[in-house]
C-alpha cells in the first residue's frame, strides 16, 4: 500500500463521528420532524366552536334590522311628499282653461317629395363629382436612370456606388459610365444616352413643362459622349446641357455632345441651338460644330462616315423606337382617363356633375384650376373617341376644349388665372409632344397649339404654331416615304399645303431657326420622292413635279458623256467591289472610296442616283447614304 492511500484511511477515521454523536442527531431530526403536530394544536385552538358562531350570526342580524328601519323611514318621507290624486285633480282643472287651443295642419305630401328631392340634389352635388368625374392622374413624374451593359455608377453625398438596375435620380447626383452604357429617362420623355467611359452631373430634374421653374441647365457633360432625343415642343425649356466650352439647348431632335480637348456637337434630326463665346448658331440635321473656346461658332456638314458609326446608327433607331412607343403611349394616358364618353347616354349627368363641381368651388383659383382640369378632361374624352376609330365625333370635345379656354381667358384679367392657363395650355403640350400627322391623335396636339396660340397672354405665337406644325408634317412626310409609305402620302401632302403656304410666303413670321429645318427636311423629302418616282408608275406625275420644286438648286446641266449602258456598268462595277468585303464597316469604307472617286465625275448625279436603286437597304442602310450624297452634291453645286 502506497504511503497516499494510508494517508487517506487514516484521514477518513479521524473524521466519522462516533456511534453515540450520530443517534444523539438521530433523535434531533425525529423532533424537528414531528414539529406539525405543535401546528395542529393551533389550529384547534383557534378554531371557533358552535356557542361563537351562534353569538356571531345574532349580531350580524341585529345590524341588518337596523337597516330595514332605515328604509321604512324612507317610504315614509317618500309618502308624503307623493301629491294625492285629489290635489291633481284640482291642478289639471285649474290649468286646462288657460290654455290656447292649437289646430294641427297637415303637412302635403307634395312638400315632402320637394324636400326630399332638394336634400338628395344637395347630396349627389357633394358626391356627384366623385362618381361621374374621372380622376386627374399625372404621368410618370421621377427621372430614371437605365444601366444598358456594363459598369454603370452614381455619386450620392461623394461615395460612388454601382448601379445594376433601374434607380430615381435626383438633383446634384454624378453619373459615370466605365466600359457601360446607361439611359436617363426624363419626366417630359426626353432621352439622355451615355457612352463609355462618360461622366455628367445631373442638375434639374423638373418638368420642362413647369413654367414657373427657374433651373438654367439639365445636365453638366464632364468627360465623355453623350446622345440627347428631345421630344419638347419649342415654346417649353429645353434641355440644356452646359460644357466646359458652352451651351447646348435641344427641343426636339437628335444631338450628340462630346466633350474632350473641345467640345463636339453634331445634329441628326431636326435642330439645337449652340451658344459659345456670346455667339449663338442654330443647327439643323446634318450639321455639327465645334466649341474651342476662343474664336467665332464654325457651322460644317457631317461627313457620311460619321452617319456609318455604330452609336449613331444604334441611336437612330432607338430614337425611331422610342418616339413611336412614347407617342402611343401618350394617347393611351390620355384616353384612359376619359371617364363618361359623349357617346354615352349618362355624359349629360357628367357634364351636370362638373358644373355642380364648379359652383360648390370656393376662391377664383381654385374654381380656375377646377375648369382647367374639365377643359383637359375634354382632349381625354377626343384621345379615348379617336382611339376607337371615331375621328368625327372626336372633334366636337376638341371645340368644346378650345371654347373653353377663350371663355377663361377673356374672362379674367387676373395674373394668376392667367398663369394658370399658360401652365395648363404648356401641360397638354407637352403630353403630346411625341404625336406626329400620322398618328391618329395628331388633332388633339393641333386643337392645344391653336388654343394657345389665341390666347392672350400665353407664351406661344402664330408663327410658333405653325413652325411646330409645319416640321412635324415634314417629318411625318419623311418618315412615311423612308418606311415604304409613298402610296400614302399624297393625301398627307394635301393637308399639308396650308403650312406649306407660310413657308412659301417670305412675309411670314415664322423664324430663320424654323425656315432652315424645314427646308434641309424638305430637301431629303423632295429627293426620296423623285428617285422612287423614277422607277415607279404609280406615282402621281402632278405630285413628283411639285415636290420636286424644292429639291436644293440643281447642278449644272452638263453634256451626258456616258451611255446609260455605260452607267450601269460603272454602277454595277461598284457594287461589285462593295460587296467583295464581308464586314459591314468595310463595305461602308469601300462606299465611301467611291463617292471621292466619283467627285469631278461630269456623269456624278446620273450614277449617284442610279446607285441608289441598285444597292440593297440592307444593315447598311445604302441607299439613304447615297441619298445623302446626293443632296450634299446638289447643294455644294448650287451654292
Amino acid at each position: 500500500m502506497s504511503s497516499g492511500e494510508h494517508l487517506l484511511i487514516e484521514l477518513k477515521k479521524s473524521l466519522a463521528a462516533p456511534k453515540g454523536v450520530r443517534d444523539r442527531v438521530m433523535k434531533r431530526v425525529a423532533a424537528r420532524i414531528a414539529a406539525p403536530g405543535v401546528l395542529k394544536d393551533v389550529q384547534g385552538v383557534l378554531t371557533p366552536n358552535a356557542e361563537i358562531k351562534h353569538q356571531v350570526w345574532v349580531r350580524i342580524l341585529q345590524s341588518i334590522d337596523a337597516d330595514r328601519t332605515v328604509v321604512a323611514l324612507l317610504d315614509r318621507l317618500r309618502g308624503l311628499l307623493t301629491p294625492s290624486r285629489e290635489f291633481m285633480q284640482n291642478l289639471k282643472y285649474s290649468v286646462m282653461p288657460r290654455l290656447v287651443p292649437v289646430q294641427v295642419v297637415p303637412i302635403e305630401r307634395r312638400v315632402l317629395q320637394w324636400v326630399a328631392a332638394f336634400c338628395l340634389v344637395l347630396f349627389l352635388a357633394q358626391l356627384g363629382p366623385q362618381l361621374l368625374i374621372a380622376p386627374r392622374t399625372v404621368a410618370q413624374s421621377e427621372v430614371t436612370l437605365l444601366p444598358m451593359r456594363g459598369e454603370v455608377a452614381v455619386s450620392v453625398g461623394g461615395l460612388w456606388q454601382p448601379v445594376a438596375e433601374e434607380i430615381t435620380l435626383e438633383p446634384g447626383m454624378i453619373l459615370r459610365t466605365r466600359v457601360g452604357e446607361a439611359s436617363i429617362l426624363f419626366r417630359d420623355d426626353a432621352v439622355v444616352r451615355l457612352d463609355a467611359n462618360t461622366t455628367i452631373e445631373l442638375i434639374d430634374t423638373s418638368d420642362r413643362a413647369d413654367m414657373h421653374s427657374s433651373a438654367e441647365e439639365t445636365i453638366s457633360l464632364m468627360s465623355g459622349r453623350i446622345w440627347v432625343q428631345g421630344l419638347i415642343p419649342s415654346h417649353l425649356r429645353a434641355i440644356d446641357i452646359k460644357t466646359a466650352r458652352g451651351f447646348i439647348s435641344v427641343f426636339e431632335g437628335s444631338v450628340s455632345v462630346q466633350q474632350g480637348e473641345g467640345v463636339d456637337v453634331s445634329v441628326w434630326d431636326r435642330g439645337a441651338r449652340v451658344t459659345a463665346n456670346g455667339s449663338t448658331v442654330y443647327l439643323v440635321a446634318g450639321e455639327r460644330t465645334r466649341l474651342e473656346g476662343t474664336g467665332p461658332l464654325v457651322v460644317k456638314n457631317v461627313s457620311e462616315d460619321a452617319y456609318e458609326s455604330r452609336w449613331v446608327m444604334q441611336n437612330l433607331e432607338r430614337d425611331a423606337v422610342h418616339r413611336r412607343s412614347i407617342a402611343q403611349m401618350q394617347q393611351e394616358r390620355r384616353a384612359a382617363r376619359a371617364g363618361i364618353l359623349p357617346t354615352s347616354s349618362l355624359y349629360p349627368v357628367k357634364r351636370l356633375a362638373e358644373a355642380m363641381d364648379e359652383l360648390l368651388t370656393l376662391g377664383e383659383e381654385a374654381r380656375t384650376q377646377k375648369r382647367l382640369d374639365h377643359a383637359d378632361t375634354r382632349l381625354d374624352e377626343a384621345a379615348a373617341l379617336i382611339q376607337e376609330g371615331k375621328v368625327e365625333e372626336g372633334k366636337v370635345p376638341l371645340a368644346d376644349y378650345h371654347k373653353s379656354l377663350v371663355a377663361l381667358a377673356s374672362g379674367s384679367g387676373d395674373t394668376i388665372v392667367q398663369s394658370l392657363i399658360q401652365q395648363s395650355i404648356a401641360r397638354a403640350s407637352s403630353d403630346m409632344a411625341a404625336v406626329l400627322p400620322d398618328d391618329s391623335a395628331y388633332l388633339i396636339k393641333e386643337a392645344v397649339l391653336e388654343a394657345g396660340s389665341s390666347m392672350p397672354q400665353v407664351a406661344i405665337t402664330t408663327a410658333d404654331v405653325q413652325g411646330m406644325l409645319l416640321l412635324d408634317t415634314i417629318s411625318a412626310l419623311l418618315r412615311k416615304v423612308d418606311e415604304g409609305g409613298i402610296a400614302e402620302v399624297g393625301q398627307t401632302w394635301a393637308d399639308f399645303q396650308k403650312y406649306l403656304a407660310v413657308l412659301d410666303d417670305p412675309q411670314s413670321d415664322l423664324t430663320p431657326e424654323v425656315r432652315k429645318e424645314a427646308k434641309v427636311l424638305l430637301s431629303e423629302f423632295a429627293f426620296a420622292v423623285t428617285q422612287i418616282a423614277g422607277q415607279s408608275s404609280e406615282i402621281d406625275p402632278a405630285f413628283v413635279k411639285e415636290v420636286a420644286a424644292y429639291l436644293p438648286p440643281e447642278m449644272d446641266a452638263a453634256v451626258s458623256v456616258l451611255s446609260e449602258e455605260q452607267v450601269m456598268s460603272i454602277v454595277q462595277a461598284i457594287r461589285a467591289r462593295i460587296f467583295t468585303f464581308d464586314m459591314a464597316r468595310s463595305r461602308i469604307n469601300q462606299l465611301n472610296s467611291e463617292f471621292k472617286a466619283l467627285e469631278g465625275h461630269p456623269d456624278q448625279g446620273r450614277i449617284l442616283r442610279r446607285l441608289y436603286f441598285e444597292l440593297p437597304e440592307g444593315p447598311e442602310h445604302f441607299p439613304e447614304l447615297v441619298r445623302k450624297e446626293v443632296i450634299r452634291l446638289q447643294w455644294s453645286k448650287g451654292a
